[in-house]
């Protein structure tokens, strides 16, 4: 919703938008992975958290579309430096070793995030706010890739503590493994060099920060540490869930009863028609003349075709269409519509009057 009012109060006063995102839209990398994440990666989500903002990345990319917003985004890296929350993971670290608390780490410590100072980040908005191309996506990264254990330890060791005075705990549900940015396009499309190379150096800065600046974060601390910590990992929710993507019934069924868990499933049965045949096909089937028809004007963003592969479906669990002729389904429905009046005639005038507003007959 908040993303969603954002844009509509943008679309309303037609000012610049931009819209900052993170790189946990894409998923995670295996550790030993040599690729990293850039624009044309594909959306795999595997939290709550990201899952939201991926959806909050694509209202933006549709009002660009659809209503001319001029907006740009960007997906970021993990963020360190001054005035970070203290429930984030390198200052929550460094305010424990303040306190006489000792470090706590995820599972085995190997989790990878590409780590990038806050003025860095800051700096290279306003250069997209500045230079970027209306409608794109530019990933934000300083090649600052450095698993969690070794996050700790050089906490631990510019504090002058031992690098082993840390504990394991149990591991986050859904703990990502690594995120990598590949900043290529923003580096030479738009000029932009991050400043803070040097991560031991930066880590150094923040823990002096941290140190100098007790008053901002001190108050919140006994309450952030007080807070429930998250579940076991082996109590994660283990719900079946099965995504579907299609049409209701005997097909979904299919997937219920023999559906991988976990797993998605296309749904399309080959019927592929522009939408002047369908509505040719429904007058010439009704006994209308087949050019009985208005052109009006074109809906804001209208996609031009879908196309659905189902073999995944039909050869994994077996499926088959049962409807394959186009024509006698149509028929079919009409038939339907015909006998069923009193199911859809209470709304049609309600429905006709909203289009009313919006179509205008072409010539």
């Amino acid at each position: 919703m908040g993303t969603y009012t954002l844009l509509e109060a943008v679309r309303t006063h037609q000012v610049r938008y931009h819209h900052i995102s993170t790189d946990e839209v894409y998923g995670d990398l295996d550790l030993d992975d040599p690729a990293r994440f850039t624009e044309t990666t594909a959306y795999n989500p595997s939290s709550p958290y990201s899952s939201t903002k991926a959806g909050s990345d694509l209202l933006v990319r549709a009002w660009v579309r659809s209503f001319g917003v001029a907006a740009t985004i960007s997906n970021c890296s993990n963020n360190y430096g001054p005035y970070q929350h203290i429930e984030k993971f390198i200052p929550r670290q460094i305010t424990n070793v303040l306190t006489g608390v000792r470090p706590k780490l995820y599972g085995d410590g190997r989790n990878i995030r590409d780590w990038i100072h806050v003025d860095d980040h800051n700096d290279a908005v306003w250069t997209i706010i500045d230079r970027g191309q209306i409608g794109e996506t530019y990933l934000i990264g300083a090649d600052g890739e450095v698993d969690n254990r070794t996050v700790v330890e050089t906490i631990l060791e510019l504090l002058d503590h031992p690098t082993d005075a840390f504990d394991f705990v149990t591991d986050r549900p859904g703990h990502d493994r690594r995120y990598a940015i590949d900043s290529t396009r923003l580096r030479t499309e738009l000029g932009w060099q991050p400043t803070y190379l040097d991560f031991r150096a930066g880590i150094a800065a923040t823990i002096d920060w941290y140190r100098t600046n007790t008053d901002w974060w001190q108050p919140t601390k006994n309450a952030v540490e007080q807070k429930s910590p998250p579940p076991n990992a082996s109590s994660a929710d283990t719900t079946p869930v099965r995504v579907v993507a299609g049409s209701q019934g005997r097909r979904i069924r299919w997937i219920i009863d023999r559906g991988q868990i976990g797993e998605t499933y296309l749904i399309g049965a080959d019927g592929e028609v522009d939408n002047r045949t369908v509505v040719e096909t429904i007058l010439e089937l009704l006994d209308h003349p087949t050019d009985a028809f208005d052109f009006v004007t074109d809906r804001p963003g209208h996609d031009r075709r879908y196309a659905i592969d189902s073999t995944r479906l039909r050869t994994e669990l077996g499926w088959q269409p049962t409807y394959l002729d186009f024509r006698a389904g149509i028929a079919a429905t009409i038939d339907w519509y015909r006998t069923n009046t009193d199911w859809w005639q209470p709304t049609k005038n309600a429905v006709e009057q909203k289009y009313a507003t919006t179509e205008r007959v072409i010539g």
